[in-house]
């Protein structure tokens, strides 16, 4: 195992000097393109420089000036997108104001956005830069974000839009006077850090009023409140057994009930994540009380409802380059995302918002996957390493090299205990996630390893690779005990049923196949796409399936053996797709440098639409 890393420091920003040399040759080298004035011929020399600045590796002062100009180019053109993913490549390595350069980048866009879909990301970029404001505690800033995002809503002629903004700027009111109130609170904790009541209000404020459990968990525990105190202390002991997390839930959800707004409401929240957390180990009335709170999933809450026209609920940016993967949280209210530009990200699936980074990987992360019980992420990277976060602090807990290659593809088993990893040297090895050891390798396959899927039971795995087979493996004595043959070229993605009786699976080749595990053999086949097919799954019914290849999101009839719906919204291939545990979201990654979750169960009507076609 190689020893753990810690993130690298920032560099300070290059001096005028440096600036302005670099600034002076990327303009001679590029003074043709910087001649032309159209919006599409800045965009696409932002879009050059930007990716020039990531490449560029033996010139600090390059680096910072291709990276500033791609923002410059892109925010007078109007790109908000392209223009904020300059800005975070900047912050990624440079000590700057990341919310300040934003901010400019914005104010440099919004005089030349025009059309309504323009206005609508810029709304968007604005709510989230405020919401980093907010974290930085710097309101008068968000406030005047939330300005730019309501004049952009209202252009944007987006009803629900202009709620959100109102709504935020509601919220964000409440929290800038509640912070005039706790000002005094942290000069007191500077002096007396261990104050029974400075440590209370400091820790309502940040967790019942701000909703920073990170930060404000540690002063609750520290407080003079003995039901706040053992909650807190219990959290942060971060507990894994279902009976626990169980008991944690019930604690904040008893507190919620005599909270006033906005407490209420954060408790209540808090409370529902341990009851997700706990839900898959929980039994008889337990579980009936934990599923009677939660109450309906994501996708029946308003800010997440598709509208007619599609079903795709949220799109999230911020990687600067290709998305290789994405994975659910189990809580329900969280993704994670990995991608080409070797960081894996942490996103709020109701607001789009990035919650944390997790830096490490020296390469391209091309598969993340999370515990069952939402406390790790098990992530592969072209660097050949395979690595264990914790999900909420982002502290590396493990790194291995074992593979000697680069890792694929990352799973873990449903109880959490092992996980498997594949790589480019053909091979998988099968690991000890406590011990942090490799339990045994698989070797059979004759080409690089792209998927693996665990059986309920997790006795068994499948793996899909690029030799056109899947292989099922025994994983009490690492042999494999079936092969499914009959795909022509590489095996992109296998996944299982909900009853475990069937595989479904996809590739280069164009082709989805279905399979019966029980006996090898396949089922149908369903054909009629003009694109490798990178995802695939069953929906919730286990008479549909879902895939994604090209830029779309196919819904099949696999009786009919037809699709029946296409959900489109990525601009550039899709790279990778994960299908929620019920059947009913899908999130998709893509070259386009987003992820998009979508509501598969709202595709009913698209279906219909087509059929009347």
């Amino acid at each position: 195992m190689a020893a753990n890393q810690a993130p690298p420091e920032k560099r300070p920003e290059p001096d005028a000097d440096q600036k302005s040399h670099a600034e002076t040759k990327i303009k001679n080298l590029f003074k043709d393109e910087y001649a032309q004035s159209d919006a599409a011929a800045r965009i696409a020399l932002a879009g050059k420089l930007l990716q020039l600045g990531l490449d560029t590796k033996d010139d600090v002062a390059a680096r910072f000036m291709l990276c500033r100009e791609a923002r410059d180019l892109a925010a007078r053109a109007g790109d908000v997108g392209l223009s904020l993913r300059a800005v975070d490549a900047i912050a990624k390595e440079y000590e700057i104001d990341s919310v300040g350069m934003k901010r400019l980048a914005l104010s440099t866009a919004e005089p030349v956005v025009r059309t309504p879909e323009g206005n609508k990301q810029l709304a968007e970029a604005a709510l989230a830069v405020a919401d980093e404001a907010v974290g930085n505690d710097d309101y008068d800033t968000a406030l005047g974000l939330l300005a730019m995002a309501d004049s952009a809503a209202r252009k944007s002629k987006g009803r629900e839009l202009l709620s959100l903004v109102d709504a935020r700027k509601t919220r964000l009111r409440g929290i800038a006077e509640a912070y005039d109130g706790v000002k005094a609170v942290a000069q007191q904790l500077q002096e007396r850090p261990d104050d029974p009541e400075a440590n209370l209000q400091m820790g309502k404020f940040l967790c019942l009023v701000k909703g920073d459990w990170e930060r404000g968990l540690p002063y609750l525990a520290r407080s003079g409140d003995a039901k706040l105190r053992a909650l807190a202390d219990k959290e942060l002991a971060k507990p894994s057994e279902a009976t626990t997390q169980f008991e944690l839930a019930n604690g904040w959800w008893d507190l919620a009930e005599t909270a006033d707004p906005p407490a209420k409401a954060m408790l209540e929240q808090q409370a529902k994540q341990w009851y997700k957390r706990a839900l898959p180990g929980l039994t008889g009335l337990n579980k009936a009380v934990a599923e009677k709170r939660l109450g309906p999933a994501i996708a029946d809450t308003p800010s997440t409802k598709p509208t007619e026209k599609t079903a795709e609920i949220r799109r999230f940016e911020g990687h600067t380059d290709h998305v290789y993967c994405a994975a659910f949280v189990p809580d329900g209210r969280r993704m994670v995302s990995s991608g080409r530009d070797s960081t894996i990200r942490l996103w709020d699936m109701e607001t789009g918002k990035e919650l944390r980074r997790y830096a490490g990987h020296k390469d391209g992360v091309w598969s993340v996957a999370v515990s069952p019980d939402g406390s790790r992420i098990f992530s592969g990277s072209h660097d050949g390493t395979a690595r264990v976060w914790d999900l909420e602090t982002g502290q590396q807990l493990a790194s291995f090299d074992q593979h000697g290659a680069p890792v694929r593809c990352v799973t873990f088993s449903p109880d959490g205990r092992r996980a498997l990893s594949g790589g480019w040297n053909n091979t998988i090895l099968y690991w000890d996630m406590k011990a942090h050891r490799p339990l045994m390798k698989l070797d059979g396959h004759k080409g690089h390893i792209v998927k693996l899927v665990f059986t309920r039971d997790g006795r068994r795995a499948l793996s899909a690779s690029s030799d056109g087979t899947i292989r099922i493996w025994d994983l009490t004595n690492g042999r494999t005990v079936g092969t499914l043959e009959g795909h022509k070229a590489a095996v992109l993605s296998v996944a299982l049923s909900a009853d475990g009786r069937r595989a479904i699976s996809c590739g280069q080749e164009k082709s989805i196949r279905v399979w019966d595990l029980a006996t090898g053999r396949q089922l149908t086949v369903l054909e009629a796409t003009n694109d490798e097919i990178w995802g695939i799954g069953f929906l919730s019914d286990g008479q549909r399936a879902v895939s994604a290849g090209g830029t779309t999101v196919r819904i099949w009839d696999i009786t009919a053996r037809r699709d029946i719906a296409r959900l489109e919204g990525h601009t550039e291939g899709i790279t990778y797709m994960a299908v929620s545990s019920d059947g009913t979201h899908a999130l998709t990654s893509s070259h386009d440098r987003t992820v998009r979750l979508w509501n598969l169960s709202a595709t009913k009507a698209v279906a219909e639409k087509r059929a009347n076609k």
